[in-house]
């Protein structure tokens, strides 16, 4: 959740990097400004996401962790399991 700036205007970009050995060394890589779900929130609208991002480190499977999932924890919930996940830079 890199550059989110601290108004919440957008919650920062995220990253997908694809590699390949089959011709040589290969890299792919796609960047993309990620939307604040919440942005009447500021910031703490990217709170779920963050969150969504972190879970991943708990699944050690990667068959498991490339299923679909969805963002289903609100911004209250993670205030009040985190609250100071995410401060004003």
């Amino acid at each position: 959740m890199d550059l989110a700036p601290a108004n919440g205007a957008h919650c920062g970009q995220q990253r997908m990097i694809f590699a390949s050995n089959a011709q040589n060394r290969m890299f792919f890589i796609i960047e993309a400004q990620v939307p604040n779900p919440a942005p009447e929130l500021g910031i703490d609208g990217c709170l779920p996401l963050a969150q969504f991002w972190l879970d991943q480190n708990a699944i050690y499977d990667p068959f498991v962790r490339g299923q679909p999932r969805v963002v289903t924890t609100s911004v209250r919930t993670m205030r009040a399991t985190c609250p100071t996940a995410f401060v004003s830079r």
